[in-house]
């Protein structure tokens, strides 16, 4: 299913949205989009209400601070109540919440709802100077097919899988250029994989720069057809 050519960069721009840090273009472009979106609008909103329920939760905290202080208890009975506080309210919070912000299931136990356990141990392993050499045709297409101004079916006749990076954006609208950073790699004989972390920046129509997005971290399978890397899966945090 595409997406509306602002849906991703609205997703990216809605953690500085709900913390008051968006410029107040950001925060327009936000607001108007999600009129007409309601999976943005649904995600926008769940986003306020974390917020709103965070808030609420440092005036119970102060609240309790306050009275712990005027009782002039013991030492030990302030770390035990604030222990308490955090243990029973704040972390399962955070922890719900997270959950309902990215669509998650609430009965996952996974540390990531977008990769496994197995997946998570392979990142940040590092790569032998010939993977990375192997992959540098494969990662400047990456980075091609993120800054790429287009429609999607345009992106996939050329880039083929990479295009899963791309969405429909076409000359007029915000450019971009991103930044990919090889993480880890394993290549074997006709296999193996690759983790790149990416982030994106964004600018006007007039090529005034606008910000830079949040890293996102992406897993690739790869396999070896005529002797070039290609790309057969992708599984990323967006």
């Amino acid at each position: 299913m595409i997406m509306n050519k602002n849906c991703n960069i609205v997703r990216d721009l809605i953690p500085l949205y709900s913390d008051n840090t968006a410029s107040d273009e950001s925060r327009k472009f936000i607001e108007e989009h999600c009129r007409t979106c309601d999976e943005c609008n649904r995600i926008l909103s769940l986003s306020k209400a974390e917020i709103d329920k965070t808030a609420h939760l440092d005036d119970e905290i102060n609240s309790v601070w306050k009275s712990i202080e005027k009782q002039n208890k013991k030492k030990r009975i302030i770390k035990v109540a604030i222990a308490a506080i955090l243990v029973t309210v704040l972390i399962p919070l955070i922890i719900i919440g997270a959950n309902y912000m990215y669509g998650a299931d609430n009965t996952d136990t996974a540390k990531s709802p977008y990769f496994s356990d197995e997946m998570l141990n392979e990142f940040d392993k590092g790569y032998s100077q010939s993977d990375q050499k192997q992959l540098e045709p494969l990662l400047n297409d990456i980075k091609n097919v993120i800054d790429f101004n287009g429609e999607y079916e345009t992106a996939k006749g050329k880039f083929g899988e990479l295009a899963y990076y791309s969405y429909d954006r076409v000359e007029g609208d915000y450019t971009v250029k991103a930044k990919v950073e090889l993480n880890s790699a394993k290549l074997y004989t006709d296999t193996g994989y690759m983790w790149i972390e990416y982030t994106k920046d964004l600018y006007t129509e007039d090529g005034t720069f606008w910000m830079t997005t949040e890293p996102v971290k992406s897993r690739i399978t790869v396999i070896n057809k005529d002797g070039e890397w290609t790309a057969v899966n992708i599984q990323s945090e967006q």
